[in-house]
């Protein structure tokens, strides 16, 4: 019984705990890189490497946060420059250096998996796979990556990059 009556306390202080930490990591960032537009299934977030949550829609996404995308799940993100990107299922991407400017050039890393890229107007972005660093320059791209290849399709561009760009691992682009 006594034990019982102990429990309580720490119970309440472990649900305020819980409930306070959302509060915590909107606060984490000055100028968010971006937010959740649309999540469909499983999708999780990293902040500064310590541990993964599951994302929320309407979340605030900072520089350096990593998204994990589940089997059979997707997700939009709206990053604050206005470009919307699509992952796709079986994805993990790191948001590295997110400008506000369409005119300054943003980082994403794409660990594996595949993302669609859209905007109104164009931005320059420096996507890094396993295999592939490239800037690109444009309003609409996709990016897919594995183990063994990267693949880049440029749909709509800026500048004198081929529009479709496959990078096998061990090889360079041509």
């Amino acid at each position: 019984m006594r034990l019982r009556c102990l429990g309580y306390p720490a119970l309440f202080a472990a649900a305020c705990c819980v409930l306070t930490s959302g509060v915590h990591a909107q606060d984490r960032c000055e100028e968010p890189a971006g937010r959740f537009a649309s999540i469909d299934g499983e999708v999780d977030v990293q902040s500064g490497g310590v541990y993964w949550r599951t994302a929320q829609w309407d979340q605030r996404l900072c520089e350096g946060d990593t998204i994990r995308v589940g089997d059979r799940s997707r997700v939009a993100i709206q990053l604050i420059n206005n470009a919307v990107l699509r992952i796709d299922q079986n994805t993990t991407i790191r948001l590295v250096n997110i400008s506000s400017k369409t005119d300054e050039r943003s980082w994403l890393d794409l660990v594996s998996g595949a993302l669609q890229s859209f905007s109104r107007q164009p931005w320059l972005l420096r996507v890094t796979t396993p295999h592939l660093k490239e800037d690109i320059g444009g309003t609409e791209f996709y990016v897919q990556a594995d183990d063994d290849c990267s693949l880049l399709i440029v749909l709509a561009q800026l500048s004198q990059l081929a529009p479709i760009i496959a990078v096998f691992s061990g090889h360079r682009p041509v």
